[in-house]
């Protein structure tokens, strides 16, 4: 009986130790798994980046460092015009507008009418030679030169019937009216 009692109490020992056993294997399996998770969403989260986010950042940082660019060049060339027309009226001894600067605007109008016009002089001959050289190729001449000539093709738009030279002076002067706002958004 006494053997008995002894394989009973070594038998409830081993089961005791045993399930000891699988209960700390349970648990670092538990924890082995739970630091495994762990790493591996710690690593997902180092390389979790919006990609898409940081390029419409830097896109946005170049297009706002060109407008600003751009408005600080616009701001600066309307300082150089106002310093400009400030040291023209300081040479002149203006205080207020004048004649002086009307007189100066309409000798602009005049000398671009006068170019325009010593342009327009040039026209007629040019169309000549071209209409000679295409001509020509169509008589079977120098094709090769008629190939070759430039092709201009002129619109002109008036939607008053008035001519040319008449037109141009009218739009100038009705610029000239309008002042510098005109000049800024022409």
């Amino acid at each position: 009986a006494h053997w008995q009692m002894f394989v009973n109490d070594l038998r409830a020992k081993w089961n005791n130790a045993l399930a000891t056993l699988g209960g700390i294997i349970e648990r670092m399996r538990a924890t082995v798994a739970q630091k495994f998770h762990a790493i591996v969403e710690r690593i997902r989260s180092i390389f979790h980046i919006d990609w898409g986010g940081i390029g419409r950042d830097i896109i946005n940082g170049i297009v706002r460092g060109v407008t600003g660019a751009a408005s600080m060049l616009w701001g600066a060339l309307k300082n150089l015009a106002a310093n400009a027309l400030s040291a023209v009226k300081g040479v002149l001894g203006i205080h207020s507008p004048s004649a002086a600067f009307e007189y100066i605007g309409i000798q602009s109008g005049e000398g671009f009418l006068r170019g325009a016009e010593q342009r327009l002089r040039a026209v007629p001959s040019l169309f000549s030679g071209i209409a000679s050289r295409v001509a020509s190729g169509m008589r079977g001449g120098d094709t090769a030169a008629a190939a070759a000539a430039p092709v201009y093709n002129i619109t002109i738009n008036n939607p008053v019937g008035e001519p040319a030279e008449t037109s141009l002076r009218n739009t100038m002067r009705r610029l000239a009216y309008l002042g510098p706002a005109a000049a800024s958004t022409a």
